[in-house]
């Protein structure tokens, strides 16, 4: 970790211990927190047998919350900071309580990349499979709405829930942007690198 300003550079994980890797994180809404995946290394990118931790970053400490998780997916904080969304590692998309409390399935299939509607009343992911496809979810696993077909995945919301950036072609391919429900979609990048985890820049 360091500072937009640059200066010394702090070391928050590390994976001195076998199966302890740590791969895809997510910043816990007050900052106080890093939600992380930890695992074994099976690709540049994907995680074998991974777990699901909470790093505090005051003070120091780590605490597993969830096993069985999907290495290729990043998890992802609620917007109120109450839940992490994740990917399970034989299917499903899962919530879990930052303590560990409260785990709880909400949708079968082969999903991945977790992103919460702003308001956090739903949750967007990508259905894995022959024709990959982008749904809506709601927390108790009903209303599920296709959003984007098209080989589209790995959704990013803005901050004010009408647009969104997702990526296009083989789970990793061009940018995209398209309105909040997935309509009129724009091509952003055309290059031969595979854009992937979009994000939108933060509020001033």
């Amino acid at each position: 970790m360091i500072s937009v300003e640059g200066g010394d550079r702090r070391l928050v994980l590390s994976g001195h211990r076998a199966g302890q890797t740590p791969g895809y994180a997510d910043w816990s809404p007050d900052g106080s927190r890093i939600a992380v995946l930890r695992g074994t290394p099976c690709t540049r990118s994907f995680l074998c047998n991974a777990s699901l931790y909470v790093f505090s970053l005051s003070s120091g400490t780590q605490e597993r919350i969830a096993h069985g998780v999907l290495g290729l997916s990043p998890p992802a904080w609620a917007p109120n900071g109450r839940l992490i969304a994740f990917a399970g590692e034989t299917g499903g998309l899962f919530v879990v309580s930052p303590n560990g409390d409260s785990q709880r399935q909400i949708t079968g299939g082969f999903g991945a990349w977790p992103a919460w509607s702003p308001d956090g009343r739903s949750i967007a992911f990508t259905l894995l499979g022959k024709k990959t496809r982008t749904y809506t979810v709601g927390l108790d696993g009903r209303d599920r709405q296709l959003l984007l077909a098209g080989d589209s995945a790995a959704v990013s919301w803005s901050h004010d829930g009408k647009r969104i950036a997702f990526t296009r072609g083989s789970y990793s391919g061009d940018l995209y942007t398209a309105d909040g429900d997935g309509r009129h979609a724009t091509r952003i990048t055309r290059d031969r690198r595979d854009e992937t985890l979009p994000d939108w820049q933060p509020q001033p």
